[in-house]
């Protein structure tokens, strides 16, 4: 086309410089030729610019065969061949001859293309068949006689075109462009194969639950048995489907949803007495639903909290996918209805008042019991734990009136303590104000007692000498007696027994004083007392009495 209008420009300009020379036959006739041999050689030039391609189509030539519709070579219609860049010459052009310039398909990053022949072998699927290893992918693409030469298949194809720049016929090929899959670390991959073989059947166990079967590749219908890592992937729209799989820890938390009735007790200050104390409270349910609902052995329904922590193994992703299909639905699938199902069946061994403390024991059974139960689903139960039960108010109050008993008991003894108290410290109140009486009180009675222990000892001393006495006069009795046997002996009893009457009376003279000699009348002549008689005797007797032990 731009040649074309440069030899309009050069054609103008030597017809203007030759309209100045003397008109004459033979310049006219130079003018003509010339201009023939203009139009004549700007017939059949055409340019095509660089990253674009010339679509041709021939309104001369055979007719199409049946069923074809792209035209080869030598035939009139779309042309499979492509014209390209620059400058080319074809006689047809442009009367016989259409070119439409259409600039190259580019593919860009994080893209990839599908594409739709028009021609080529008849194909009852939706897709193609896939073509063949030894083929050259690009140049299916990009040839067409080629690709129609290798059995290239009208439809859909299965080949996917990914990122670059190609030099594709559109008049063979239709083509949608599509972006590719993230996946991210924290998820894997699994592909769900919806065109191609049937799988093959195999027999499964009793406790195999997968809703779509596992097959070794894309060739078979089926889910791929493989997890594919982080990264970007070309995802077929027509013949698979891509499923994400999150492979981190996910909690689960089920709890609230119900009306918590609570009873308790507390004790009236004013009459000491035992007061209940009756309450309601509405909880809110958590993020993944109500808490599990059970009966127990005695028939009471009590609400119980629920904390399930678990993950998708990255090797059990695809069968995951076989079991569930939909990721979305682990919670509503799996979690919820396996942890009601268990703990139903837990619960029912327990009387309720007996599971106030088993919180722990009841989160292990439970874990224990979905880990096996999930096993075959591809996820993995890590732990469960129970973080509430409500239990029924009436199941309670016994152990708290006990409890409240007990405390009541407590509290009437503190408080007869500090009844006691209070008196102890009145007490020593008025001991206080009556300080001094105190005091004087205290000095008296130490001084009674210094008095008593004088008094003590004073009787002592006493006792000690009238001891002491009767045991010498004891002892002077047995030796008088011993004197008056051997008087006895030498005077006889009788007169003994006088002499020691006439002591007595001695005795009793020494006493009273009384005088040796009595004066009688006006006689000089005096009287010799008895007293000085029995004295005189006495020591006659003595003195005999010792000569006569002397002579013995």
């Amino acid at each position: 086309m731009w040649l074309f209008l440069i030899i309009l420009v050069i054609t103008g300009l030597i017809i203007a410089g030759m309209s100045q020379i003397k008109s004459s036959m033979k310049s006219r006739v130079i003018v003509g030729i010339i201009g023939l041999v203009i139009a004549i050689g700007q017939m059949g030039f055409y340019y095509i610019p660089a990253k674009h391609s010339g679509h041709a189509t021939i309104r001369l030539g055979a007719p199409l065969e049946s069923g074809q519709l792209i035209a080869r070579e030598g035939q009139r219609g779309e042309q499979t061949k492509l014209l390209t860049p620059g400058i080319g010459w074809d006689i047809r052009y442009p009367f016989f001859m259409e070119i439409k310039v259409v600039p190259d398909l580019t593919i860009g990053s994080g893209q990839f293309a599908v594409f739709k022949a028009r021609d080529g072998k008849i194909n009852p699927e939706i897709v193609a068949p896939k073509w063949d290893d030894s083929l050259d992918p690009k140049r299916m693409i990009e040839d067409v006689e080629y690709f129609l030469d290798n059995g290239g298949s009208r439809g859909i194809q299965q080949f996917l075109v990914t990122t670059g720049t190609y030099r594709i016929n559109q008049f063979q090929w239709n083509y949608e462009i599509h972006r590719m899959e993230n996946v991210d670390s924290t998820e894997v991959m699994v592909i769900e194969s919806k065109f191609g073989k049937a799988a093959p059947f195999t027999e499964t166990s009793d406790d195999e639950i997968l809703s779509v079967p596992l097959v070794p590749s894309n060739d078979y219908r089926g889910i791929v048995n493989q997890a594919l890592p982080s990264g970007l992937y070309s995802i077929h729209p027509y013949t698979e489907k891509a499923h994400r799989v999150p492979i981190v820890l996910q909690t689960f938390i089920y709890g609230g949803g119900y009306t918590s009735h609570t009873m308790d007790l507390r004790i009236d200050p004013e009459n000491d007495k035992l007061i209940t104390v009756k309450g309601q409270q509405d909880v809110p349910p958590q993020k993944h639903g109500s808490a599990f609902a059970a009966k127990t052995k005695d028939n009471h329904t009590v609400y119980i909290d629920v904390r399930v922590l678990g993950q998708i193994e990255p090797v059990q992703a695809p069968r995951f996918v076989g079991t569930m299909k939909d990721v979305s639905k682990l919670d509503d699938s799996i979690i919820e209805p396996y942890t009601r199902n268990i703990l139903t069946n837990i619960v029912l061994q327990y009387n309720a008042l007996d599971l106030k403390d088993k919180k722990e024991e009841l989160g292990n059974r439970l874990s224990e019991a979905l880990r096996e139960r999930t096993q075959k689903t591809g996820y993995r139960t890590k732990t469960v734990e129970i973080t509430n039960i409500d239990i029924p108010p009436i199941v309670l109050i016994p152990k708290k009136i006990e409890s409240a008993s007990t405390a009541l008991e407590q509290a009437l003894v503190k408080k007869e303590k500090s009844v006691a108290q209070a008196i102890k410290v009145r007490n020593m109140q008025d001991q206080a104000d009556n300080q001094e009486e105190l005091a004087k009180a205290t000095v008296s009675n130490a001084a009674a007692d210094q008095q008593a222990a004088m008094i003590k000892k004073l009787a002592d001393a006493n006792l000690y000498k009238a001891e002491k006495e009767a045991e010498a006069a004891r002892v002077r009795i047995d030796e008088q007696a011993a004197a008056l046997r051997n008087m006895a002996k030498v005077i006889g009893s009788d007169r003994a027994a006088e002499l020691m009457i006439q002591e007595k009376i001695n005795e009793a003279a020494d006493k009273f004083k009384v005088p040796e000699v009595v004066v009688t009348g006006g006689d000089s002549s005096g009287v010799v007392s008895a007293h000085m008689i029995s004295k005189a005797i006495r020591d006659s007797l003595s003195a005999g009495a010792v000569k006569a032990g002397t002579a013995k």
